[in-house]
């Protein structure tokens, strides 16, 4: 399956658990900063799949205004963290959570690509979503956990801060449609005041 096909399979179940209006394809990353919205003086990634809340006043997030943590206790947030990547035990939602993030979700796909462009695609995801998920292929899929598990690991020894990267999950193309499909009858009785 190619990346584009693979970005409409991830945005139709996004739109089935999420609806429309919440899911973005190609979402300008700079969208919401007042700072830096010139993408010709600043580098301002499209992330492949985004999903909202997003956050309107990014630079206000010094004063606690954070749009998307309310869905911290989305089923999508609580089964990644119970479940994703094999019940992966890093720490709490509340301690992983990216609270200076553009969206909720930032899915970014790599199917091809060096590993310094998959490494940008890594970054990019955990920097612009609450949660950051990277998904790859047969092909690529192990390229991107050695990558992810060297980012980690500078992290733990404190030479990297990228929004200490826990936020990050990494799954295999199929893998990441499956366990959006497990969780679409769960999120249909999911509040939809949640969102309002």
């Amino acid at each position: 399956m190619k990346a584009r096909e693979f970005q409409e399979k991830v945005e139709e179940k996004m739109v089935a658990i999420f609806g429309r209006d919440l899911v973005k394809t190609e979402f300008d990353s700079l969208k919401f900063d007042d700072l830096g919205h010139n993408h010709k003086s600043v580098y301002g990634p499209r992330i492949d799949v985004a999903v909202g809340p997003f956050n309107p006043r990014l630079p206000n997030h010094d004063v606690g205004i954070d749009d998307t943590e309310k869905m911290k206790q989305h089923p999508l947030t609580q089964k990644l963290f119970t479940e994703g990547n094999k019940g992966d035990t890093r720490g709490t939602v509340d301690s992983l959570w990216n609270d200076l993030s553009r969206c909720y979700l930032a899915v970014e796909v790599e199917f091809n690509g060096s590993s310094k462009h998959i490494m940008g695609g890594i970054i990019n995801a955990v920097s612009s979503g609450s949660i950051g998920v990277v998904v790859g292929n047969k092909n690529t899929i192990n390229k991107l956990k050695r990558i992810s598990n060297y980012l980690l690991r500078l992290n733990d020894y404190g030479l990297v801060k990228t929004n200490n990267l826990g936020n990050l999950w990494v799954f295999e193309d199929i893998e990441f449609l499956d366990f959006l499909k497990s969780i679409i009858f769960f999120c249909k009785f999911w509040s939809l005041n949640i969102y309002a």
